[in-house]
């Protein structure tokens, strides 16, 4: 591993448990990127063509309904959706929820991201309202904060 890696990865050391949450989910919305085209493939090569399933899902028969032609492909359709839901909600975890919380310090928000911005020289100018920016005390302790966890030093990478 090339050494800034190294100094990088102290800096996520805090937040091992969201690093882990986020690598979780990151696995899965692999799976279901993997899975998606699956459930097509069934139907294109086996229920259209009327050939027999692979031995290794020859169970999904025994689904309800699923020993007809119609019943199998009904079957198949609701999980080619399943897969595609599946994968967009493993999506949204990643880009949405776990990350969120890596960058709100102190419930800041847009505040904190524009006071932080302005530690490494990039004025953003005050939040609009309805939002608030932080006051002085606020912002000082983010300051302290980010300094604490080696902002300036990862800023100047």
């Amino acid at each position: 591993m090339k050494r800034w890696w190294w100094r990088l990865a102290r800096y996520g050391r805090p937040y091992w448990r969201t690093l882990t949450i986020v690598v979780l989910f990151m696995l899965a919305a692999v799976a279901m990127e993997a899975l998606r085209p699956w459930p097509m493939k069934l139907i294109v090569d086996n229920v259209l063509t009327g050939e027999p399933l692979p031995n290794t899902i020859a169970w999904l028969t025994l689904l309800p309904g699923a020993d007809t032609q119609a019943g199998l492909l009904a079957w198949l359709a609701l999980a080619t959706v399943f897969v595609f839901l599946a994968s967009r909600s493993a999506d949204a975890q990643i880009l949405g929820n776990e990350p969120s919380r890596l960058v709100t310090i102190q419930g800041g928000g847009l505040g904190a991201f524009k006071s932080a911005m302005k530690l490494i020289g990039h004025d953003c100018g005050p939040v609009r309202s309805p939002l608030v920016n932080l006051t002085c005390e606020q912002e000082r302790t983010l300051f302290d904060i980010l300094e604490k966890d080696g902002f300036s030093e990862l800023a100047a990478l």
